[in-house]
């Protein structure tokens, strides 16, 4: 029997599946080792064999070792077993599960043991591993900015993570309890309706309410429950504070993921097999493994009772290749007495007699099961994780502030900036970050990597084609092993920064529009008084040159006054046009013809050493408008352009040609280029003029100030000149765009619309009114509230030889008319006059006669004068001031009416 034995352990000392080796009891020393050994330990048996296993053994582990190597030998333990690191003989550590068994009468009547040490660093790599990414899921959880639940169906709360300072109370106090038992009733009841719809469906489900949390600060606080089924019965609650979130949606959804420490310390188990696989013997931790009490398997067959059915096929290979000599290492799947499934990590090899001969196989057995079981878990707990964060509605990167690469990015944020995921992983955060906010950027993650709330609002970031977006940015750190790691969350505000933008724009627009239309009622207001004036001026001096001999000095002196008065009504049109109610004689344009006749005067109006191009578009349709004052406009952008090249040599450029101008188009015009109307251009076909030139350009402050009246970059102005330009084109219903930069010239194009229908002339031609003649008799009534003014046209009118009434304003005008409407033959009505205006005296006089012939005076242009009078049939208009001779064909012209 002691033969048996001490074959039996030659048997196992000579094959290789593990370290075996005999060692002297008191010192240790190794007396033999096999080839397994010195693999493990890494030192050529010669060497080994002059070392004992305290010298080989790693500092850390000597304590212990020495601890349980004593018990051992004072024999308060039968067996010895421990999980022990060893240096090897290149410095390298290995981990190795080592068995010490007491062996008498061996090597020389020793006193020796016997040890087996198997090779598990894999497995403590492993272990290591799974402890690694068990912190790091937690310390991710615990750094957060949400607070997470774990629910069953009945809103019962099993776990918590997360953000805690939410909460009125410490979270673990709600745990066992229901939300029924901590929410409000109303709030409660929509909750288990969302987790109970999602355990029915398998999707999340979000919920948004208010809680009046009694916190510090008081006021009601709002909150978003995100509702995710992990198993039939439970569901992940992820709670998000969202007050101070107003225009932001985070749905960001968390698991809890949780993994249990179920590595314990294994013993291997020992058993033999004959020739045919039947058991012949096994140690007591195979049968505690396997459930079966040590005479169940004797001289039974592994493959009936250890293995399942689908796998016997494979098992039965593997014995036969181990009776070859064949040894191998491999994880098997095996049944136990209960049914249940163990896994097992499986050293086997043939067992060998002295003379070589099979007589069996031998295997030594580490139990894996819980190690798979972990693998499981891990798999199922990363898909919970990974789903979470690659359904999150906002983009999430991971990033390391050291180096600012990004160590992770869900599927979101990979779409926002265009890249793959393996693409994003290669890159840095200033990849995806805009030129001009590279520093800033740097900054944040820097500060929220040491601890600072380092958020951002509307931050720039380039996508992977170049292009801009906008987004708000929260940031939160956290560490794992001693390194720090940031975790970004963004969302995508473009649409909200566009909008604020577009809103500041117009803000900005209005108020430019405010400011010309309080200069143009302050034009409009000295207009109106000024040619009150100039009418009293001119008539008085008509009225006495009609007195005076012709070529006398006096005769020379009033048509001085005369003349001056003409020029001083220029200037007086000058700001009519700017405030876009001046002169506006309609007509049917052709700007292709209107240039081509203005070539020469353009070209003698420009510098010698600035050369002029025209473009003229083919088939330009006609617009309705006044040509001398659409010539007036063209001169003036083209005077401009000359003097903004100056004395060096250059170029300009007339283009025209019509475009379809959408709602973009539209949009671009120069924010001054509201009409005169109180209408913005709208969509349509437009005919433009454009005139560019290479002079010195304008920047941002000298374009918003180009069309205010008397502003200049030159050391003398020229008047309202381009603001008279501006007020053309806003009474013709047209608008402006600039393009221009300092040093590289300007470009502006002024559109008029495209009328849908030709207008046609109104009223008697000038010839024929001259033909008509005074009948003599007729009485004509002068309103004004001016007494300058009617006192002029009084004595103007009775100049003419008509029989004159007057009237100092509208009341008084409706005096006189009541009381002789049938004598009267023409009234000469001023449209602007305090407490009765020209157009309330109008109705007033209508009603009292119906076919009265009224005639408006006024200094406004006729368009917008007699804006109000459309279809009441006016008898005439006359523009002030006025001659005697408009006065006289205007009379005549209503006689007629």
């Amino acid at each position: 029997m002691e033969q048996s034995n001490r074959d039996r352990m030659k048997s196992l000392f000579d094959q290789e599946l593990i370290g075996v080796a005999f060692v002297e009891a008191e010192t240790g020393r190794f007396l033999e080792v096999n080839g397994r050994m010195c693999e493990i330990l890494g030192y050529p048996e010669n060497e080994l064999i002059r070392l004992d296993f305290r010298t080989i053994t790693h500092p850390g582990d000597i304590a212990v070792t020495n601890d349980l190597y004593g018990k051992f030998l004072d024999g308060t333990q039968k067996t010895l077993q421990i999980e022990k690191r060893y240096v090897r003989g290149d410095g390298t550590i290995v981990w190795g599960h080592v068995t010490v068994l007491p062996m008498e009468g061996i090597k020389n009547e020793t006193r020796s043991n016997i040890v087996f040490v198997s090779d598990i660093t894999n497995k403590k790599r492993t272990e290591e591993a799974l402890d690694k990414s068990e912190k790091f899921v937690r310390v991710l959880l615990d750094s957060i900015p949400d607070l997470l639940f774990r629910l069953d169906s009945d809103g019962t709360m099993l776990d918590y993570a997360g953000k805690k300072e939410e909460l009125a109370l410490p979270p673990e106090t709600f745990l066992g309890k229901s939300i029924v038992d901590i929410l409000p009733r109303d709030i409660s009841s929509l909750g288990l309706d969302k987790i109970r719809e999602s355990l029915r469906t398998k999707e999340y489900q979000t919920l948004e309410y208010t809680l009046n949390v009694p916190l510090p600060d008081g006021p009601p606080r709002h909150f978003e429950s995100r509702y995710i089924p992990i198993s039939d019965t439970e569901v992940v609650s992820i709670v998000r504070n969202i007050t101070s979130l107003k225009q932001m949606e985070k749905d960001l959804r968390r698991s809890e993921s949780r993994y249990r420490n179920v590595i314990e310390t294994s013993h291997e188990a020992f058993g033999e097999l004959d020739l045919k696989g039947n058991m012949i013997a096994a140690n007591e931790r195979f049968f505690d493994l396997f459930g079966y009490a040590g005479d169940e398997l004797r001289g039974k067959h592994v493959l009936d009772f250890l293995i399942f059915p689908e796998d016997r096929e494979k098992m039965r290979i593997r014995l036969k290749d181990r009776l070859s000599k064949k040894t191998e290492l491999y994880e098997q799947r095996f049944r136990k007495k209960d049914g249940g499934e163990l896994y097992l990590l499986v050293s086997g090899a043939p067992l060998v007699d002295e003379a070589g001969n099979v007589y069996g196989s031998f295997a030594m057995m580490t139990d894996i099961t819980a190690f798979k079981k972990i693998e499981k878990d891990l798999r199922q707990s990363e898909e919970r994780f990974r789903s979470i964060f690659e359904t999150a509605h906002d983009g999430i990167a991971i990033i390391d502030p050291e180096t600012l690469i990004i160590v992770d990015a869900n599927q979101k944020y990979c779409e926002m900036l265009g890249y793959a995921v393996e693409e994003m992983k290669q890159l840095q955060a200033k990849d995806m970050t805009s030129e001009e906010e590279l520093t800033a950027a740097t900054e944040r993650i820097r500060s929220s990597a040491s601890g600072e709330a380092k958020n951002g609002e509307g931050v720039p970031l380039r996508r992977k084609d170049g292009t801009i977006f906008y987004a708000d940015i929260t940031n939160f750190r956290f560490i794992l092993e001693g390194r720090t790691y940031l975790a970004g969350f963004f969302r995508d505000v473009t649409d909200r920064i566009r909008a604020e933008r577009e809103r500041r724009e117009l803000e900005r627009q209005f108020q430019q529009a405010q400011k010309f239309e309080s200069l143009g009622v302050l034009a409009g207001g000295i207009a109106h008084d000024f040619n009150n004036l100039l009418l009293a001026i001119m008539g008085s001096a008509e009225l006495a040159a009609l007195s005076i001999e012709k070529g006398s000095d006096a005769d020379q002196n009033v048509q001085r006054i005369i003349k001056t008065s003409k020029r001083a009504a220029e200037i007086v049109s000058q700001m009519l046009a700017y405030t876009g109610k001046g002169s506006f004689i309609a007509e049917s344009v052709n700007l292709n013809a209107l240039v081509s006749e203005m070539g020469y005067l353009l070209k003698v109006s420009i510098g010698k050493n600035v050369s002029l191009d025209f473009e003229l578009g083919p088939d330009v349709p006609n617009i309705d408008g006044d040509s001398t004052q659409i010539r007036q406009v063209v001169l003036n952008l083209l005077t401009n352009a000359s003097e903004a090249i100056g004395g060096h040599s250059g170029s300009i450029s007339v283009e025209t040609g019509v475009k379809y101008c959408d709602e973009g188009c539209v949009s671009s015009f120069h924010s001054l280029s509201i009409s005169g109307r109180g209408k913005t251009p709208g969509v349509g076909d437009y005919v433009f003029i454009e005139v560019s030139d290479t002079g010195c350009g304008m920047d941002d402050a000298t374009i918003s100030k180009m069309f205010d009246p008397f502003f200049t970059t030159k050391f003398t102005g020229r008047g309202l000149g381009l603001s008279a330009s501006l007020g053309i084109v806003r009474a013709h219903g047209g608008a402006v765009s600039i393009e221009s930069a300092e040093g590289e010239g300007s470009r502006i194009r002024v559109y008029f619309p495209v009328p849908k229908r030709k207008s046609e002339p109104t009223g008697l031609s000038e010839e024929d009114r001259d033909a008509l003649k005074l009948s003599g008799g007729e009485t004509v009534l002068v309103v004004d509230d001016d007494r300058a003014v009617l006192e002029i046209a009084t004595r103007m009118a009775e100049k003419l030889g008509f029989e004159v009434l007057s009237a100092t304003g509208g009341e008084d005008a409706i005096r006189i008319f009541e009381k002789r409407a049938d004598e009267i033959s023409v009234v000469l009505l001023d449209l602007t006059m305090p407490e009765v205006g020209g157009f309330e005296t109008f109705i007033r006089l209508r009603e009292i006669r119906s076919d009265a012939r009224i005639v408006l005076a006024s200094g406004f242009d006729e368009q917008h004068a007699t804006e109000r009078f459309r279809g009441k049939r006016l008898a005439g208009f006359i523009k002030k001031p006025y001659e005697l001779s408009e006065l006289r064909r205007v009379i005549i012209g209503a006689l007629d009416f």
